[in-house]
């Protein structure tokens, strides 16, 4: 079924903007924390994630599997080859802590609680001392998504980090 999605990549040159050349290297990184109330077993498997990933670069976002380059005409672009992909680099990794350890509840200004996941504490405490970069260079992932499970809890993390 990933095979599928990306056979439907076609061959194509994205000539870069002014802002996307100006803005090139700069990352869109986010974390999204899901809760798993069901129960189910299989609830964000990995091939589930990477599925639905390739899916959606495929149908409309090739750019993050093309590579950079200099167009014929002397400007920059990114070069979609589906012979040639820059794979994502998707991994799944284990805390040994629940997640309920890294939140916190604070008093916000108009007096009411806010639960919050405070990153700072999940990089001390959790042997995950940072999460990888995107990177838009020949070699590296454009796209990395890491999946983090925690010891005896429902939440499950979803790290994306994409280049502009």
């Amino acid at each position: 079924m990933l095979n599928t999605h990306l056979s439907s990549i076609k061959a194509q040159d994205i000539e870069l903007g002014t802002i996307d050349i100006a803005t090139f290297g700069a990352n869109v990184d986010g974390m999204i924390i899901y809760k798993n109330t069901t129960g189910d077993a299989e609830f964000m498997s990995i091939n589930c994630i990477i599925n639905g990933l390739y899916k959606v670069i495929a149908d409309y976002y090739p750019i993050v599997m093309g590579r950079p380059s200099i167009g014929k005409n002397g400007k920059g672009v990114i070069v979609v080859d589906p012979d040639n992909l820059c794979m994502p680099d998707i991994a799944e990794l284990s805390v040994e802590l629940p997640a309920e350890h890294f939140f916190e509840t604070r008093n916000y200004k108009n007096g009411d609680m806010v639960k919050f996941f405070n990153l700072r504490k999940f990089f001390r405490e959790s042997g995950i001392s940072a999460l990888p970069e995107a990177t838009f260079s020949h070699d590296h992932s454009a796209a990395i998504v890491r999946l983090i499970r925690f010891k005896d809890s429902p939440y499950v993390v979803l790290y994306v980090s994409l280049p502009h």
